[in-house]
């Protein structure tokens, strides 16, 4: 079964949240070590790219199962 999901920045920016739009169910919660600024989806649809407000970024990639 296929699923589409939501990658978003919390309100607070330190968090990135990803939720199955289908029931709204978060399927993960991720801390930044600093600000979330901006978030993008590489071509794949899959690696979520993350910059922060210290000029790092955060690379990851959602696997279902």
């Amino acid at each position: 079964m296929n699923f589409r999901y939501l990658a978003m920045i919390a309100s607070n920016q330190r968090e990135i949240v990803l939720l199955r739009t289908c029931d709204g169910c978060t399927k993960a919660r991720l801390y930044a070590h600093s600000k979330a600024m901006c978030l993008s989806v590489a071509n794949d649809d899959r690696t979520l790219l993350v910059g922060c407000s210290d000029g790092r970024v955060m690379v990851f990639s959602s696997i279902s199962k």
